[in-house]
């Protein structure tokens, strides 16, 4: 591992070039950040609530994101690719709760999910070999078991900054997605970038197939969402994937949750779906925005999802 990580600068890369946002920095266990002049000229919100345009230097709140603003503690991984980081962290002898939030960010580096991005950039390496979805169902099993180093390094490279409890890893596909390779950095032509879910040790074997058929249902009931796929497998009843949402071909999006938005921590439920349809008209000024909010709250409580 690289040194402690004390100052980080976050950028905005929508697919063609990085324009400068700001810049973390960390001491005596505090995080603070400073918006760059020429950011705060252009106008672009990225965090309005929590994080509006200002300049000067600003103390970031202690919780509930261990000390981060909420637009960048969405771009730290969480379940799964923090017990990936934790555990190779402990194969070289470090001990997780020393790494800082920025190391962490550090880690996410210029590949993350969405559009914000971090220098230095200390991301794992991947590659542009073919991968076997069995293959990589039965390496997270190991891991959850306690496994190699090497694994864990592998699923590190797959995992982005993808959030969750369950397992994922970022692909890319070709057309008929039935070749698949690594997708979390540089795209060959031809190949789209979806992401990929393995059960936990909690779901059936069946947990892919349910998910895939809660997709087909929500698309039915109108809820836009992007295009899902039922990977095959000869191990269970296959493996739910879904195109990246916060990716438009080679175009990156910025995205924000409504926890990260609020600074609701998400771990102690403490927003309802009137809190979000109250920010979906805040944010967008538009009833057809709060309409498909709606829609969504509607399907998910009737579908007891």
């Amino acid at each position: 591992m690289t040194q402690p990580i004390t100052e980080l600068r976050v950028g905005l890369d929508f697919g063609s070039e990085i324009q400068a946002v700001g810049r973390l920095a960390i001491r005596d266990h505090i995080i603070y950040f400073e918006y760059a002049n020429a950011f705060v000229q252009k106008g672009i919100e990225i965090s309005p609530v929590r994080l509006p345009l200002q300049k000067g230097v600003i103390e970031l709140p202690q919780h509930p994101f261990e000390g981060l603003s909420g637009v960048f503690n969405d771009s730290v991984p969480d379940g799964w690719g923090r017990l990936l980081f934790d555990r190779l962290l402990r194969s070289q002898s470090i001990l997780p709760p020393s790494q800082s939030p920025l190391d962490r960010l550090a880690h996410v580096g210029l590949y993350g999910m969405e559009a914000l991005v971090y220098e230095p950039d200390n991301s794992p390496s991947d590659s542009q070999k073919f991968l076997d979805l069995d293959n990589l169902a039965s390496q997270t099993e190991e891991v959850l078991q306690g496994s190699s180093e090497e694994i864990i390094k592998e699923l590190l490279a797959l995992n982005g900054s993808s959030a969750g409890a369950r397992p994922k890893a970022l692909i890319a596909v070709n057309h008929n997605r039935k070749q698949i390779t690594f997708g979390a950095k540089k795209l060959n032509e031809g190949l789209e970038r979806w992401l990929v879910k393995f059960p936990n040790a909690m779901d059936g074997y069946d947990a892919g197939a349910i998910e895939y058929v809660y997709a087909l249902m929500a698309k039915s009931a109108g809820v836009i969402m992007p295009e899902v796929h039922l990977f095959s497998s000869h191990k269970g009843a296959g493996y739910f994937g879904v195109k990246r949402f916060d990716r438009d071909g080679n175009k990156r999006l910025h995205m924000h949750t409504a926890s990260g938005l609020l600074h609701s921590d998400f771990r102690t439920p403490s927003m309802d779906y009137e809190d979000l349809l109250n920010l979906t008209a805040a944010l967008t000024k538009d009833i057809r925005e709060v309409e498909k909010m709606y829609r969504l709250a509607v399907f998910n409580v009737l579908a007891h999802n």
